[in-house]
C-alpha cells in the first residue's frame, strides 16, 4: 500500500492531532480537493466526501463549524487496513500508533 502524501498526509497528520476533538472548517478545506493515491476528498454540498477508486466511502457533516477529526480518519484508515474498533483510550492510542506508523 502506497503512503499518503502531500495534502492527504496533512489532512491526516492535522486530524491526529486532536483525533477525538473537532478541527475548523477552515483548517480542513484549507486542503482539499485532494486528489492522491485514488483519492478524492472535497466538498460538497456543505459537508467533506471521500471516495476512494470513485466509490463513496462517506460523508461528514459539519458541526459547528467544525469536523469531526475521528469520523475523518475512520473513512481514509479504512483503505489502509486500520481498523478503529471503538472509543476507549486504549483502543484510541492503539489506533493512533498504527496511523503513525504508516506515515513513518
Amino acid at each position: 500500500m502506497i503512503k499518503p502524501t502531500g495534502n492527504l498526509r496533512e489532512l491526516i497528520l492535522l486530524c491526529l492531532e486532536n483525533i477525538k476533538g473537532l478541527s475548523r472548517r477552515t483548517d480542513i478545506e484549507r486542503l482539499l480537493p485532494i486528489n492522491d493515491d485514488n483519492f478524492f476528498i472535497g466538498i460538497q454540498d456543505n459537508k467533506v466526501i471521500i471516495e476512494y477508486n470513485n466509490t463513496l466511502l462517506g460523508h461528514i457533516w459539519p458541526d459547528t463549524n467544525c469536523y469531526s477529526n475521528l469520523e475523518i480518519l475512520k473513512l481514509i484508515t479504512n483503505v489502509y487496513e486500520i481498523d478503529f474498533k471503538n472509543e476507549e483510550i486504549l483502543e484510541l492510542v492503539k489506533y493512533k500508533n498504527k496511523i503513525t506508523l504508516m506515515l513513518l
